[in-house]
């Protein structure tokens, strides 16, 4: 998994940011050959709009509606749900963990190694220093790319601590049932030599692959913390992806839309972190080579949400980004690789909507492990195995080979639209809702959304909202340029219909009313259902959230010497 990497990077979709080079295959050099040529493209991948609720649906296979909507450090999936890697591991698989949990810290319980994984290592919080591997200050975490030459702490400092200690957001899953254990005092060789995080997780990783016993299966969970903020890369790597996009054109800002300063550097740092990605990405599949399991790997590429505009991520041609309800803040860059991936899908792209909830069906389906039906108290698991809807793909693709004929998956759009989930329902603004071709009639995907849809997330303050005048499309169609910053859709809702248009240019309430008032009250069905999880209500430790200066970059157990009031993490 990558955090906040944008559509628009990636092998084929060049032409939404005016790029003709064709440099993102250089850039990109392994993605390209291993997810978008030999791949499965999965161009209807949903996720929450934000990173906590997202990594938490990834592990859970429950909708983040029932179970957490809320950004927060400290948010966690509730200790009686199962997760994934409890699945995998229960079945005999060896599970790891690299990279950026957000899944829990308050206690012991909600930490990777006692959340399903056999060894674990990486940070806890929403984003860090990429070198220093400091928790990042707030000031640095919530400002904008372009203001960054602020003079700003980078690094957070402990609250009430007098010696003003750096806090380091890095641990290390122990064996000993402690969980995961948060290192202090620089104690590591990566905090001490700066090793950049996509280079410690690509590094982890070929170790773990290495070492591994072979005749045992075995899943891997990396979560990198590229491209998220606060941006940066090694001078080799910048120079690396310098070269390799030599040939496009960034005084024209092609990624940029208008809801942001354009900043050419900054966006420049972004693909340079991407490009970091992918040569990790690289080491990891030759190393799976090396010891001859990658026949026998599924190799899963995603986005937690989209790119954050306002950071120079962009997912042209969709609107939105990170926090938004749009499509370009939930539909998300996923592809699907491996050598265990039949031939008949390898360079396909499947339209079936689905979500990352469901990648926890999907891989037990493909791993022979049974969903729990134990709930434990908490809310079913809602995940949808979507390994049919891809199976389902080969039989028409090995007829055109067959016939001599290239595949063109543009012809099975409509019936592989209706191979997937048929409702979604992604927050409690929005749902789509999927209906079939039927006789002459194609497929059609509505989707809704309530309250203000904008760029990134609206403004608290109603007067400060940029908003279209009702029935105006955000989008010009002639420039390509946004004419406001959100529209405002109000509690009956907005209608889009995404099949015939993915960049949710038309509102289609006036047109269909009975359709937008189906969907409306499906809605208010799931929000009725939405459940609060369990830190937000009192059975996690909510004071200790709230003591470590509502969960902004610092952790509950910090050396008692420095002169902090936080609890100590509770072990149970």
């Amino acid at each position: 998994m990558v955090d906040d990497w944008g559509w628009d990077l990636w092998p084929g979709r060049e032409a939404s940011t005016l790029d003709t080079s064709g440099s993102v295959r250089q850039l990109l050099p392994h993605a390209t050959r291993w997810l978008a040529d030999e791949g499965l493209m999965l161009s209807r991948h949903y996720a929450y709009h934000s990173c906590a609720p997202s990594r938490q649906a990834l592990l859970s296979g429950r909708l983040p509606i029932h179970q957490n909507q809320d950004n927060a450090a400290c948010s966690s999936v509730p200790r009686n749900v199962p997760t994934l890697a409890d699945a995998m591991r229960g079945a005999g698989y060896a599970t790891h963990f690299l990279g950026k949990w957000h899944c829990g810290f308050l206690r012991a319980s909600l930490t990777p190694t006692r959340r399903g994984f056999d060894s674990s290592l990486g940070f806890f919080l929403r984003g860090h220093g990429h070198a220093s591997h400091c928790a990042a200050s707030l000031e640095k975490h919530s400002l904008s790319q372009h203001q960054l030459d602020q003079p700003v702490e980078e690094c957070a400092i402990a609250p009430h601590d007098v010696t003003r200690a750096t806090l380091y957001d890095f641990f290390v899953g122990q064996p000993d049932g402690r969980g995961d254990v948060a290192v202090r005092e620089a104690d590591h060789p990566a905090i001490q030599d700066q090793l950049d995080s996509s280079q410690l997780y690509g590094d982890t990783a070929v170790r773990l692959i290495g070492e591994h016993d072979a005749s045992r299966p075995f899943f891997l969970y990396v979560a990198f913390s590229a491209t998220h903020v606060p941006y940066s890369a090694p001078a080799a790597v910048r120079e690396a992806a310098e070269h390799a996009r030599a040939s496009y054109d960034y005084a024209a800002c092609g990624w940029a839309n208008g809801a942001s300063p354009c900043d050419a550097g900054q966006r420049r740092l972004y693909e340079a972190m991407a490009h970091g990605v992918d040569a990790q990405l690289g080491r990891m599949v030759e190393a799976l080579k090396a010891r001859d399991m990658w026949a026998t790997t599924l190799l899963v590429f995603s986005s937690d949400n989209g790119g954050a505009p306002g950071n120079q991520g962009s997912n042209l041609p969709l609107q939105g980004g990170k926090l938004s309800t749009l499509e370009g803040g939930m539909r998300t860059l996923t592809a699907l690789g491996g050598g265990w991936l039949p031939s008949e899908l390898r360079g396909a792209t499947s339209h079936a909507f689905m979500h990352v909830a469901d990648w926890y069906a999907t891989l037990s389906h493909v791993a022979g492990v049974p969903l729990p039906t134990e709930t434990r108290g908490a809310a079913p698991i809602e995940s949808v195995s979507l390994w049919p809807a891809w199976l389902a793909l080969q039989t028409p693709r090995r007829q055109r080979q067959q016939d001599g004929n290239a595949p063109d998956d543009s012809d099975d759009e409509d019936a592989d639209a209706s191979l997937g989930r048929t409702r979604l329902l992604l927050s409690s603004d929005s749902l789509i809702d999927v209906q079939p071709a039927a006789g002459s009639s194609r497929a059609a995907a509505y989707k809704l959304v309530t309250g203000y849809a904008c760029e990134s997330k609206p403004p608290r303050d109603e007067s400060e909202v940029d908003a279209c005048p009702a029935g105006q499309p955000r989008l010009d169609a002639a420039t390509g340029r946004l004419r406001c910053g959100c529209l405002s859709c109000g509690d009956d809702g907005c209608l889009f219909e995404l099949i015939s248009d993915p960049a949710e240019a038309h509102d289609l309430a006036r047109q269909l009313p009975e359709v937008r008032a189906a969907l409306r009250r499906q809605l208010e069905l799931g929000r009725a259902s939405a459940v609060v999880d369990e830190w937000q209500s009192g059975i996690a430790d909510i004071d200790g959230c709230t003591s470590c200066g509502k969960c902004k970059g610092v952790f509950l157990d910090f050396a008692a010497d420095h002169g902090h009031v936080i609890q100590p993490l509770v072990l149970d």
